[in-house]
């Protein structure tokens, strides 16, 4: 798959003028987007929990903004970000249906002022084989700040609701920006790869 990727990513690299190193991390993520979205739907009705789908929309929206940790191959990342999306899934539910551990407005603040600390630490995520302009790294923290301001705006307005889909949507969405942004750190990193060696018996750094 990622030699097809190559491939197709320096034929776009001649007709564009751009770099094949964008154009393939670009292709990556289109692949790995959609190759994800693919399982966890099937899988996430399979389960009857719906609302891993919000999460994984929370974490990869941001994700395209900021980076995060990759696996060494498109094929890895999908099975690894998939199982780990499940995992999330009933972190989600056990908080939702446990009232000693239901999200609060605290939380949500916190994960705001601590996320953006990261994003103006770690964001854009020093992907191999990318490189970024001091404008470009300023653009994307921009865009990171707001994509964090607009989250805990939404985030207030449904905890304050009585409906409790909502309160459901906001703790999946809770969680899976607390997972992207442990991503963007070096131990978040880190441990992703960790993941992968334990799954797939050798993780490659990125």
């Amino acid at each position: 798959m990622d030699k097809i990727l190559e491939k197709w990513a320096k034929t776009i690299s001649m007709e564009t003028g751009k770099s094949p190193n964008v154009m393939l991390y670009g292709l990556k993520v289109l692949v790995n987007t959609l190759g994800s979205y693919t399982l966890l739907v099937i899988i996430s009705l399979a389960l009857n929990m719906p609302y891993i789908l919000i999460l994984a929309i929370t974490y990869s929206s941001l994700r395209i903004i900021s980076g995060g940790a990759h696996a060494s191959t498109s094929l890895r990342c999908i099975v690894l970000g998939t199982i780990i999306f499940i995992v999330l899934g009933f972190v989600t539910r056990l908080l939702f249906l446990e009232p000693g551990l239901s999200l609060s407005i605290h939380y949500f603040l916190i994960v705001f002022l601590i996320g953006c600390i990261i994003v103006y630490l770690y964001a854009p995520h020093k992907y191999s084989g990318r490189t970024y302009t001091e404008k470009k790294i300023l653009k994307l923290r921009i865009l990171s700040f707001l994509y964090l301001a607009v989250w805990l705006a939404i985030a207030i307005w449904l905890s304050g609701t009585e409906n409790e889909m909502a309160h459901l949507i906001v703790t999946a969405s809770a969680v899976g920006l607390t997972w992207q942004l442990v991503t963007l750190t070096p131990a978040g990193s880190k441990l992703f790869l960790a993941l992968e060696g334990l799954l797939f018996q050798g993780g490659v750094s990125k």
